[in-house]
């Protein structure tokens, strides 16, 4: 049986100088829930650290180009990934989980006043703070 997209997500997340740590009441699971689809949470898993063209992404995932390509634009657009250019390709790679809901998540306003804001600050971020230490 395959693993849940969202416990290999956080997992590879938490490989980040930032990191992701599971919490016990597993409220970093219901975040991730919230920002990713779990094709998303798939395909965030097998980009790397350093900018890579659609192509070499592509051959990794085994999926072909011209479908990654709007899924990867569709989670930059959602801040989930970070885009450039180079050379006037595409490139995408996996964004930390503090810079991406911190700074480039423009749809995280709209979580405002529901379970996932309230958790953050209470169930995620002293766990975090700790695991840091």
């Amino acid at each position: 049986m395959p693993e849940d997209p969202y416990v290999e997500l956080r997992a590879f997340l938490d490989r980040f100088p930032l990191g992701f740590p599971p919490t016990p009441s597993g409220v970093e699971l219901k975040i991730l829930k919230r920002l990713f689809t779990p094709e998303e949470a798939s395909l965030a898993v097998k980009l790397s650290a350093r900018p890579e063209g659609v192509e070499e992404i592509a051959e990794r995932t085994g999926m072909a180009p011209g479908a990654l390509e709007p899924i990867l634009d569709a989670m930059a657009r959602k801040g989930l990934v970070f885009k450039m250019r180079r050379q006037g390709k595409a490139c995408y790679n996996a964004a930390p989980f503090m810079i991406l809901s911190n700074e480039s998540t423009p749809s995280l306003p709209r979580f405002t006043g529901n379970t996932m804001t309230a958790h953050m600050p209470t169930k995620w971020v002293p766990v975090t703070y700790r695991a840091s230490k």
